[in-house]
């Protein structure tokens, strides 16, 4: 039971990091860092050719100065009507300057004891989100409806027949998995890099 729950740990922190990537090796996801950029080619399409295509990309700076201007100016260049962003996801030093930002705003409503700090942070009624392999400085602006995480239906997570190998006294199994993360609208994703306190 230990050995399954380490190898399903390691394997999630493994599909965190490839999801935060920008690899193209073949053998990683095609993470967020390829398909939530200005540049590059993700579904055989350039952005440099189908200018269209490519994903909002602004230049942060210090939050405290124009993190909030920059999220707003994201969030309405990504959005068509009412098809907008529905997740906002950063490190976790970007997410404690927004909720820094907001800090002076907080108001106590428990006279007994007060209570600072937020359980849950929204931009717009949107989520947002830290993640410990998000991208160092930046924002990540992501609509559910323009991404998909892909399987293959006879390698999810498959756990191959155990072996024995012939000098250990022990047995191993491969667990196959076969997918990428796709998108079928890049320009509606987008991000801020930068981001400084």
């Amino acid at each position: 039971k230990s050995k399954t729950m380490q190898a399903e740990m390691s394997l999630r922190d493994r599909m965190s990091r490839d999801a935060w990537g920008s690899n193209s090796d073949g053998k990683s996801f095609d993470g967020l860092g390829l398909i939530v950029d200005s540049t590059g080619t993700v579904g055989g399409l350039s952005a440099a050719t189908f200018t269209w295509w490519a994903a909002t990309e602004r230049a942060g700076g210090s939050f405290a100065a124009q993190g909030l201007n920059d999220m707003r100016i994201v969030f309405n260049t990504i959005s068509f009507g009412n098809n907008t962003p529905d997740a906002i996801f950063m490190p976790q030093a970007v997410y404690e300057f927004y909720e820094a930002a907001l800090q002076p705003q907080e108001r106590y409503t428990n006279t007994k004891a007060a209570n600072s700090g937020f359980m849950n942070l929204t931009f717009k009624s949107i989520p947002l989100f830290f993640d410990r392999d998000a991208t160092a400085g930046t924002i990540h602006f992501l609509n559910s409806r323009s991404i998909n995480y892909c399987v293959h239906r006879d390698a999810n997570m498959a756990t191959g027949k155990f072996v024995e190998p012939e000098d250990q006294d022990a047995m191993s199994a491969k667990i196959l998995l076969q997918g990428n993360l796709t998108t079928g609208e890049r320009r509606k994703h987008g991000k801020i890099t930068g981001v400084t306190a």
